[in-house]
């Protein structure tokens, strides 16, 4: 039996021991109860359901800042984006951000102002901005297999190293799609034989690329008076996504020439700086292709890799530029030619702006002011 004097000090300690029990169960349970309520509320933000909801409400710097944080933009990448978001007004810039496809005309118009004032800084900023926006949202569809290339679509086949040829598929069937080819390529030692296995490369027109493993089933004529024949291949699952270019690549196929470089290095006070001497003597090759990063050289001369080089063409189809770079390959095709892989060292701002308003499409007669 328990002993109960009735004292008041007795009583006192037991309503004390049991405050001491029962009020930090309480904090507790408050605790876990609010910390569940900011976790559906988190989830709820980040909902597509809440999203949908706010679609159409004007941007916020919040949401601009989130963005920049998610993406690094520098300070002035932010500006940029702001500047686009503000001017508009863009609706919810976290939802419309989701399909990046849907920034391109407001891309284009800042590059538009941008061009009329030459203002190369912001140019840079501007495509740097877009990138960033890509590699950051940009989600890449998932392809199964080659049913799902639309007809169009560009394909590219490597006959040899070094070697690539834009090929289009102009119909897809139920089990076969078929191939645009140029007509000297059928019977060329470059076009696959029937029955044989080919890998081709799908370029989406995000610049996402797919492996996909084909059989070649036929070659056909083309249309009457066309400059192109036919390819048939059968459809195939043996498809797989391919890593990213840093850069998008652009072909070109024009005349350029370039000759070679030495470099020198001079002291300057408390530093030294490199200089590039071009040769007097140059030569003439095919620009194949090209990037912000570099290029492709197309060349009879067997010219070996680690050489510097400097190079002068119509970089974007357009006006002559030049640039300096570092043969870091060099390959031989079938038909004895030698391609020179280049990656630059030396290009200015304003060149890199025009090759990437190419490749962006911004430097088009309707998206560029006069």
């Amino acid at each position: 039996m328990g002993i109960n004097t009735g004292s008041l000090v007795q009583a006192r300690i037991e309503v004390n021991i049991f405050a001491l029990i029962i009020i930090p169960v309480i904090l507790i349970g408050i605790f876990f109860i609010i910390r569940y309520f900011l976790k559906l509320s988190d989830a709820y933000h980040k909902s597509e359901k809440y999203s949908e909801k706010k679609k159409n409400s004007p941007t916020t710097k919040k949401e601009i800042s989130d963005i920049a944080k998610t993406a690094r933009l520098t300070k002035e990448e932010k500006d940029i984006l702001a500047e686009i978001c503000i001017k508009h007004p863009l609706p919810n810039i976290s939802y419309m951000i989701k399909n990046t496809q849907d920034l391109e005309p407001f891309y284009r118009e800042c590059f538009s102002l941008y061009e009329s004032s030459k203002n190369e800084i912001s140019k840079t900023n501007l495509f740097s901005l877009r990138s960033k926006i890509q590699k950051t949202f940009r989600k890449t569809p998932q392809i199964k297999n080659s049913r799902a290339i639309p007809e169009g679509a560009a394909l590219i086949y490597t006959p040899s190293k070094g070697v690539h040829l834009a090929l289009r598929l102009t119909e897809s069937q139920k089990d076969e799609f078929l191939i645009s080819i140029p007509k000297n390529l059928k019977n060329s030692p470059d076009a696959p034989e029937s029955l044989s296995v080919i890998e081709l490369v799908y370029v989406s027109k995000d610049y996402s690329a797919w492996l996909l493993s084909s059989r070649v089933v036929r070659y056909q004529e083309g249309k009457e008076n066309s400059d192109t024949d036919i390819m048939v291949c059968t459809h195939t699952d043996k498809i797989e996504a391919l890593r990213k270019r840093e850069s998008d690549r652009e072909d070109l196929m024009t005349t350029c020439s370039f000759s070679s470089v030495t470099i020198e290095t001079k002291a300057n006070e408390n530093n030294s700086v490199i200089e590039y001497k071009q040769s007097e003597k140059t030569h003439t090759g095919i620009l194949a292709d090209i990037s912000t990063g570099g290029c492709r050289i197309i060349t009879k001369l067997p010219i070996k890799a680690d050489q510097y080089i400097h190079i002068d063409g119509k970089f974007n189809r357009r006006e002559n530029d030049s640039a300096t770079g570092l043969i870091i390959r060099t390959t031989k095709t079938k038909n004895q030619d030698y391609i020179l892989h280049i990656r630059f060292i030396k290009i200015s701002a304003e060149t890199v702006n025009r090759i990437n308003a190419m490749i962006c499409r911004f430097d088009t007669a309707e998206n560029v002011s006069s």
